[in-house]
């Protein structure tokens, strides 16, 4: 059982001033767990996806216990969509996908999005 996932990594993404600590998902693998079983995520930590291909691709919320923020950013970096997703309880469990193509997708805790104020069309810093 997963309760903090991410403590022990050092990558960064900062939006709108606010640091999150992520860890990176990278690999066809790491990617599909995603967040699947964690029960506790710290506010400034996250998961950020990685993807080869500019695309749509979307994300369900199939085995995750927390609600999340789906941050879809582009290739310049910029935020596409932000989507609020619930734990699906009963299958077919929905899948969110943004409006445009996207290289990069990171999960937070449900409502930090519009805690600190970001919306589509922010940048976002990413720092190793």
């Amino acid at each position: 059982m997963a309760l903090i996932l991410i403590s022990a990594c050092s990558n960064v993404v900062v939006l709108k001033d606010f640091e999150v600590k992520v860890k990176i998902a990278d690999s066809q693998e790491e990617r599909e767990k995603g967040l699947m079983n964690v029960e506790y995520l710290p506010e400034d930590e996250g998961m950020l996806f990685l993807f080869e291909n500019n695309d749509y691709g979307g994300f369900w919320m199939k085995d995750t216990l927390i609600p999340l923020d789906m941050i879809f950013i582009n290739e310049r970096d910029v935020v596409v969509d932000i989507i609020e997703a619930e734990p699906c309880t009963s299958e077919p469990c929905e899948i969110y996908s943004p409006s445009e193509k996207t290289l990069k997708v990171l999960e937070v805790n449900k409502g930090l999005s519009r805690k600190i104020g970001l919306k589509a069309g922010d940048k976002v810093i990413f720092s190793p």
